[in-house]
């Protein structure tokens, strides 16, 4: 799984979420606004995505200044 932060997408704040061949768009919070993601996988997504909301804020705030965005452990 690859997960990737576009801050110049249109709202709201989500990210993109790459498993194999296809992708997913996804919200901070965990709703997925496109794609589809099998649900174990969503599952840990969702529990990560939990963990790490300051660091998803943090980042988008960086993003949105053009500074470089901190990697994210998984």
């Amino acid at each position: 799984m690859c997960i990737k932060m576009i801050w110049e997408d249109h709202p709201p704040k989500h990210l993109h979420v790459f498993i194999g061949n296809r992708q997913a768009r996804v919200t901070f919070e965990g709703n997925i606004l496109s794609g589809e993601i099998e649900p174990d996988k969503y599952k840990t997504l969702k529990l990560w995505l939990k963990n790490r909301q300051k660091e998803l804020f943090e980042n988008w705030e960086r993003a949105k200044l053009s500074q470089k965005l901190e990697r994210i452990k998984p």
